[in-house]
């Protein structure tokens, strides 16, 4: 695997036939076995027997009323970023991440930077604290309002207790705009300093040809669109017309 990829999460996905049926999965790439059922997460379903044809996936998983073809569209986009805590310990690190979609959404495919820091000051939680209901208007990741001339967020830890941290509240322009908890609690009692950063997600593709055409909007080999890897002329996600 390529240098640059070290130290990243790297996933594609693939739809295809299984059986009679036809699975929607997302796979993690730079891991040994990656390919084995222990990184490879299913994402939608089809229950067959059904024909694996373009009709029958865009009205099931690619319908774009649908939350997966959404989401998808949004990974195509590179319209997600990811934010990532870890805490370096003395035999084990701690790593918690969360996906958000910032909203205004830059334009497909274009690259946007956050200067992310992880703020000296806690919020405790109290009887009357509560976490953000995650809002999305398409059932993927969480939206959050940050203006597209805005470059720097500010993440608070929500501690319970002297050393649990249980979430953390994003801090734009010394503002309030979210606040998300973790899965887990994540322990900052450790002597090493946490680090916190807010990485773009970007180059999810298909790992399977048909796939590609189709979210680039190809028919075939003889599309106005051959290039598989640009999708500016036909950015819609499945779309065939």
């Amino acid at each position: 695997m390529n240098a640059m990829y070290s130290g990243k999460v790297v996933f594609s996905y693939n739809l295809d036939k299984g059986g009679n049926d036809i699975v929607c999965s997302a796979r993690l790439l730079n891991r040994e076995n990656g390919n084995s059922m222990k990184f490879t997460f299913p994402i939608a379903f089809v229950a067959g027997p059904v024909c694996e044809c373009y009709e029958n996936i865009s009205i099931t998983i690619l319908d774009s009323d649908k939350p997966v073809q959404q989401t998808l569209q949004g990974l195509a986009y590179d319209s997600y970023f990811m934010v990532t805590l870890t805490v370096d310990g003395r035999e084990n690190s701690q790593v918690r991440c969360m996906m958000f979609r910032p909203t205004p959404v830059q334009a497909p495919c274009d690259n946007r930077f956050f200067d992310a820091s992880l703020s000296e000051e806690s919020i405790q939680m109290s009887d009357d604290f509560q976490f953000d209901l995650p809002q999305s208007t398409s059932g993927g990741p969480p939206e959050v309002e940050i203006a597209l001339t805005q470059g720097a967020i500010e993440f608070k830890p929500v501690m319970s207790g002297e050393s649990s941290a249980t979430g953390l509240q994003f801090i734009v322009d010394e503002k309030p705009v979210y606040t998300q908890r973790f899965r887990q609690p994540i322990d900052l009692s450790s002597d090493s300093k946490p680090k916190i950063r807010c990485e773009q997600v970007m180059g999810f593709n298909a790992c399977d040809g048909k796939q590609v055409n189709q979210q680039s909007g190809n028919l075939g080999c003889q599309s106005i669109c051959a290039c598989t890897a640009c999708m500016q002329q036909r950015i819609n996600f499945g779309n065939w017309n």
